[in-house]
C-alpha cells in the first residue's frame, strides 16, 4: 500500500479511495455504476480518476465478461498481485443497496463503517480507524496554527475512533501509540505543524506494512510448528473459524495465514471452515478467500464441527480468537490461537477482565433485513467469547514464535 508496482506512490487519501474501491465487487450490478461514480467522480483535490483511468478500464473489462468481481479483481492485481490482496481490507458488505453504501462512504471519516462492522477483524478495525483519522488530517492540517490545537484533535479523533468497537483491542493500542507520538511530537520543538501532521501519517502507514510483516511471521511460525508435531510427514488438515484472513487484516491473515503458508509449503491437505453464525463471517468471507486462492477447502454448519472432528478429518484447530476450543480437546486435537502480539492488551491479567459488547439483535433475527426468527422473542447476541488458556492446547500463534497456553494465566 506505501507504493504500488507501477512505481507511483499515492498520497494517504488515495491510498484510502483505492480500498474502499475493491469492496464494490459485492454489491449487484445496478449499484456499482452508481457507487463507482460516488468514488471515483466526487470532486476532491487529491484523487483524479482521469490519472488513474481504473472507471473505464473496469468498465471495458466488465463489458467483456460481465463479471464486476472478476473485473476488479485483475485490474487490481495488476497493479499489487495476487498474492497481496491488501486492497480487499474493505470487501466485507451485508446490505445489498446503493444507499447504505453511500451512506457507508460518506460516513467513513468518522466510524460509521466500524461499528456496523462493514469493517470487522481487529488489525483490520485498527489500521482503517487510524486511516480515517489520517485521511482527515492531510485535509485539515492547514487549518491547525499551533501543534497543541493539532494533537488535541488528534486525540480527540483517537478516542471517538475507540469507541467504535471498544472489544477490538488493536484499535486501542494503536490509537495509544499514535496518542503517545503526538505528545511528543508537540514538545519537540524541532517539529511544526506540518512535519507533525506528515510524522503521524508515515507511522500509520508503517502499522499497515507492519501488520503485514507480522501476520507472514505468524503464518511461519504457526505451520512450520504444526508440520513438527507431526511423526508422520504428510499434509495436514485443518479446521478454522471465523475470519482471520486478508479481509480481517491488512493482508495473508492471522490464523487463516497459517492455512496459507501450509498450502504454500505444499503441506496442506485440506482446510475446513465453519459458517460462523449469526454474521457468517466464515461463508461470506473465509470461504471466498479460500476460493480465490485456490485451496482445497469445505464449508461446514456450525453445529457439525464436533461431528467432522469425530470422522478424524481434522488434525488441527487454528481461530483468530474464536473457540471451538471445548470439542477439539473432548476429541484430541490440538488447538491453536493466531494473533499478533497488537491483539494483546497487557492490562488484563485475566481474561475475565476483557470487555465483550453486546451486538444488535437484528443481526440474529435477521438476514439482508428480512427477519426470521419469530417476532418477540428475547435475544442475546455477544461479540465474543473468551477462550480458557487451559482449553488452547497446541500453543498462541505470535509473529515472535509459538508460546505454550499453560504459561500465561487463565
Amino acid at each position: 500500500m506505501v507504493s504500488l508496482t507501477t512505481g507511483n506512490y499515492l498520497n494517504i487519501e488515495e491510498k484510502f479511495q483505492f480500498i474502499l474501491a475493491h469492496f464494490l465487487g459485492w454489491y449487484p450490478i445496478r449499484a456499482r455504476r452508481f457507487i463507482i461514480s460516488v468514488v471515483f467522480y466526487r470532486q476532491t483535490p487529491t484523487f483524479s480518476p482521469q490519472k488513474w483511468n481504473i472507471h473505464q478500464a473496469v468498465l471495458n473489462d466488465l463489458g467483456a465478461t460481465n463479471n464486476f468481481s472478476e473485473a476488479w479483481n485483475r485490474y487490481f492485481n495488476g497493479l499489487v498481485g495476487k498474492k497481496n490482496p491488501t486492497i480487499w481490507l474493505l470487501i466485507r458488505c451485508l446490505k445489498q443497496d446503493a444507499a447504505s453504501v453511500a451512506r457507508t462512504l460518506k460516513k467513513f471519516d468518522e466510524d460509521g463503517a466500524i461499528p456496523h462492522k462493514q469493517v470487522r477483524g481487529a488489525p483490520a478495525i485498527a489500521i482503517i480507524g487510524c486511516l480515517a483519522v489520517a485521511s482527515l488530517l492531510e485535509r485539515r492540517v492547514a487549518c491547525f496554527e499551533a501543534k497543541e490545537a493539532l494533537r488535541d484533535w488528534l486525540l480527540e479523533k483517537f478516542a471517538y475512533i475507540v469507541s467504535s468497537r471498544p472489544t477490538a483491542v488493536n484499535l486501542k493500542n494503536a490509537a495509544q501509540d499514535l496518542s503517545e507520538l503526538a505528545d511528543k511530537l508537540t514538545a519537540d520543538n524541532a517539529h511544526d505543524v506540518e512535519q507533525m501532521s506528515k510524522k503521524i501519517v508515515e507511522c500509520i502507514i508503517k502499522m499497515m506494512k507492519n501488520d503485514v510483516d507480522d501476520n507472514m511471521n505468524i503464518g511461519r511460525h504457526g505451520a512450520e510448528f504444526m508440520v513438527s508435531m507431526k511423526e508422520d510427514v504428510k499434509p495436514l488438515r485443518v479446521l478454522t473459524h471465523c475470519n482471520t484472513g486478508s479481509l480481517a487484516t491488512c493482508g495473508y491473515g492471522t490464523a487463516l495465514g497459517v492455512i496459507r503458508r501450509l498450502h504454500e509449503m505444499k503441506m496442506l491437505e485440506h482446510a475446513y471452515c465453519t459458517e460462523t453464525r449469526p454474521y457468517n463471517q466464515g461463508a461470506r468471507l473465509t470461504a471466498y478467500e479460500l476460493v480465490h486462492d485456490e485451496l482445497p477447502a469445505t464449508l461446514i454448519c456450525d453445529s457439525m464441527a464436533g461431528a467432522l472432528m469425530k470422522s478424524g478429518k481434522v488434525d488441527f484447530v487454528v481461530t483468530g480468537a474464536d473457540r471451538l476450543a471445548v470439542l477439539a480437546k473432548y476429541h484430541n486435537i490440538p488447538f491453536f490461537i493466531a494473533a499478533p502480539t497488537t491483539s494483546v492488551d497487557y492490562s488484563l491479567p485475566y481474561g475475565s477482565g476483557i470487555k465483550i459488547e453486546d451486538r444488535p439483535a437484528d443481526e440474529l433475527t435477521c438476514i439482508f433485513g428480512q427477519r426470521i426468527a419469530a417476532p418477540g422473542i428475547g435475544v442475546w447476541n455477544p461479540a465474543f467469547d473468551v477462550t480458557p488458556a487451559a482449553l488452547i492446547t497446541g500453543g498462541i500463534i505470535t509473529e515472535k514464535g509459538v508460546f505454550p497456553a499453560a504459561e500465561l494465566p487463565n
